[in-house]
């Protein structure tokens, strides 16, 4: 199994490329050095929970999305789900709960963001 540091780094620079934003953008946003976003990038960084939080709201992506694995053909390993509907790990539920209970994450979803988490 992939560890959550290795799916963060690969759903990051998904998200980056995406959404056009550099590595020095997003340093900067985050207020990190351009090597840190690199090692974390190359997996060869762990980011802490918090850094994760700050990094999924300056892109506006959910954590849990941050953690899920995805197949190199585009789908997602639990295959006992349609394609259509996201399964996180029991790391990102983990990883989610702890934030909660920090109050790093806020807790609260919209009806229209829940629709399109159900949707995706």
């Amino acid at each position: 199994m992939i560890s959550y540091n290795t799916i963060f780094s690969e759903n990051l620079r998904k998200f980056l490329t995406q959404q056009k934003m550099t590595q020095a953008e997003l340093a900067s946003k985050a207020d990190i050095s351009k090597t840190t976003v690199n090692l974390i990038l190359n997996g060869k960084y762990n980011p802490s929970l918090e850094l994760m939080s700050k990094i999924s709201d300056i892109l506006s992506i959910p954590l849990f999305m941050f953690l899920i694995e995805e197949s190199g053909t585009g789908s997602y390993h639990q295959k006992e789900l349609p394609k259509s509907r996201l399964r996180p790990s029991a790391e990102a539920f983990f990883i989610t709960s702890v934030l909660l209970r920090q109050n790093v994450l806020k807790p609260e979803i919209s009806e229209k963001s829940a629709t399109d988490i159900e949707t995706s």
